[in-house]
């Protein structure tokens, strides 16, 4: 709130709200056309996932080039509505997840973090 208001700042959109608005649109672009929406995000997921191992950034529009490339009128339609909703490129970031046992509590030795690197968007 003090930001907002004092500093007129803004927050960046955050990568998980970004792909949940991708989501969005993708699913309503499917009704709005009559398509199964779960097939559409389907795909949606399946294209970020798989560009997210060859690529450093995913635009929004190029999610829906994929999705829908075989209907023109539904790719022009998402591509007007991410458009409308802002929506930025997701670039990958590769980061440390520390990974220990849940229930260590019967263990009679201290557990030994393992360091796991993958990929992710931010």
């Amino acid at each position: 709130m003090l930001p907002d208001r004092l500093l007129n700042c803004t927050m960046p959109v955050s990568p998980k709200d970004t792909i949940k608005k991708v989501h969005t649109i993708v699913n309503k672009v499917a009704e709005e056309y009559g398509q199964n929406a779960a097939q559409a995000v389907s795909r949606a997921k399946a294209y970020m996932m798989e560009a997210s191992e060859t690529e450093t950034e995913i635009q929004p529009e190029e999610v829906g080039r994929q999705v829908f490339a075989t209907h023109p009128g539904m790719q022009q339609s998402y591509l007007e509505q991410v458009a409308l909703a802002s929506c930025p490129r997701l670039r990958r970031w590769n980061g440390i997840t520390l990974c220990a046992p849940i229930n260590h509590t019967r263990l009679k030795r201290i557990p030994v973090l393992k360091l796991q690197c993958h990929r992710t968007f931010f």
